[in-house]
Formats: structure tokens, C-alpha cells, sequence
């Protein structure tokens, strides 16, 4: 559990689950955690330990093998949850504004026959505000450099107003710089909203910056740990 209050209902739950996919052996095993409002877990592990299924299974893109994965409604909705998975790429052949990709976040919560609206449009230029690309919001999303891409991304996925965000390597393959800047802005979301966010990683010294405690993947099970207790594993950075 993430050790929050017994009275604060979860946002999600996952109770003696075993993850993976359809007709192979578990990946992950026994997982038993709670996500709650405003927690911060960055998870790490080597590359193939599991850390996108796991991402994967709390969206509900995977169903569990076993156990349970629940999640709460708040406010007398569904949960709501703004993703971003690994290595995102938009057909180029669709020459999409960083306006068009933002507003993506919003589709989702129109009902059938219902049209996107001035407010909607607000809410998505707000997003980009806050993620600090409002001034490219005519540019075509294709032309963009890594990190202002993951930027829209972001804007993208605050524009569902979701309770989670979970977020698949969203520095991969960014500069020092770059990814220092998108760690403070996700955090500062974090902190602001009081959202909750699950971030796969690869970089233990940052992540030991901006968090006092990591989900850990490792050997098919899932632990919340303490940044310096996790020792240096292939595939993590110092």
C-alpha cells in the first residue's frame, strides 16, 4: 500500500494480481498496491522487467491474469486517466498542430453527437499553457524537437482532467536539460493538482531528486522502496 489514511479511498487498487498478457506465463506476480490523490511513485526497473505492463494493466489496456485491478469512481464518474505510453509517435501524414494533438485529450469525454466547444478549445490551450508550449500551439506537432513533443503530450493527457497520469518513459530520449525540465513540470502537476502519478524511468539519480519513494520492478514482483536503498542495476543510471 502507499500508506495513505485507511479513510481516503483509493484511486486504484490492485489486490493479489498476477499481470501479463493473454496465454503466457505471468509477468509480474502477487502485486498488492494502492494509488491515492497526490502520490508521486516513479517506477523503475531494467529494461523487460515489466514496468509497461505494469503501466499497461493499471490503464486497462491488459486485464490481469489474476486478482483484482479496481478502479474508484470519484465525484460520481469513472476514474480518469491521462496516458502517455512509450515511444509515442503521430503519423506525419496527418500534419496535426500542437492545438489538434492537445485537443485529443478531450475527445474522450464527449458523449456520441456531442461537438467540440469554445470551452473545450479553452481547456486545451490552458493545458499547453501549462506545460509551457501555448506559443507553438499553430505549429505542426511533426516539427517539433523531443522535448517540446513530450510537452504537448503531457498537455494532451491533462486535458482528459484526469485524477491519474501515467506516464511511459516520458524523458526517454531527451537531453540532461530537457528531461530535468520535464521532471520539475510533472512534479509541479503534481503537487499543484494533486493528481496522482505513475512515471516509468530509467535514471535513478533523478529520480532520487525529485522522490523520497520508487515503485521498484524487479525478478516478477512490484515494491515500493526508498531511492537509496534500490542498489545500481544494469540498465539504470548513477
Amino acid at each position: 500500500m502507499s500508506g495513505e489514511s485507511e479513510t481516503i479511498a483509493p484511486l486504484v487498487r490492485i489486490h493479489r494480481a498476477a499481470l501479463g498478457y493473454p496465454g503466457a506465463a505471468p509477468v509480474l506476480r502477487g502485486v498488492e498496491l494502492a494509488f491515492y490523490p497526490g502520490d508521486f511513485f516513479p517506477i523503475l526497473g531494467i529494461n523487460g522487467s515489466g514496468k509497461s505492463t505494469f503501466l499497461k494493466t493499471v490503464v486497462g489496456i491488459l486485464a490481469p491474469i489474476e486478482g483484482l485491478v479496481e478502479a474508484a469512481e470519484t465525484n460520481g464518474r469513472p476514474l480518469r486517466v491521462g496516458y502517455i505510453p512509450q515511444s509515442e509517435t503521430l503519423d506525419p501524414i496527418f500534419p496535426l498542430t500542437v492545438r489538434e494533438v492537445a485537443l485529443m485529450g478531450v475527445y474522450g469525454s464527449l458523449r456520441p453527437g456531442r461537438f467540440l466547444h469554445r470551452e473545450h478549445r479553452s481547456l486545451a490551450g490552458s493545458c499547453l499553457e501549462e506545460t509551457e508550449v501555448g506559443e507553438l500551439a499553430e505549429t505542426p506537432f511533426a516539427t517539433l524537437s523531443g522535448g517540446q513533443k513530450q510537452r504537448v503530450l503531457l498537455a494532451r493527457a491533462l486535458a482528459v482532467e484526469p485524477d491519474l497520469l501515467v506516464l511511459d518513459e516520458p524523458t526517454a530520449g531527451i537531453d540532461a536539460l530537457g528531461e530535468h525540465k520535464i521532471m520539475e513540470l510533472i512534479r509541479r502537476i503534481n503537487r499543484e493538482r494533486a493528481v496522482a502519478v505513475l512515471m516509468a524511468s530509467h535514471n535513478l539519480k533523478m529520480v532520487r531528486e525529485f522522490s523520497s519513494r520508487l515503485l521498484w520492478v524487479h525478478d516478477g514482483t512490484v515494491s515500493i522502496e526508498k531511492p537509496e536503498n534500490v542498489l545500481p542495476a544494469h540498465g539504470l543510471s548513477l
